[in-house]
């Protein structure tokens, strides 16, 4: 059985950063301005903030910089 994965690129000011996953099922633009602090007893170290879009769906957005240190 063959195992495929994809591979996201993102770019964040100056810094490019390749990601290994295993499906994409959308990508998305969100405005910043739509983001809020996630909840103390349910932060991450690796997450830094979540958005809610209209249809109840959580995203949560990673923190690039703790990704690669």
């Amino acid at each position: 059985r063959r195992v495929l994965f994809r591979s996201i690129i993102l770019q964040v000011e100056s810094n490019t950063i390749g990601m290994m996953v295993d499906s994409v099922s959308q990508v998305l633009d969100i405005d910043l301005r739509q983001t809020s602090s996630i909840p103390v007893e349910s932060r991450q170290e690796l997450t830094n903030g979540m958005v809610s879009l209209p249809d109840g769906t959580v995203i949560l957005l990673l923190n690039y910089e703790a990704l690669v240190e």
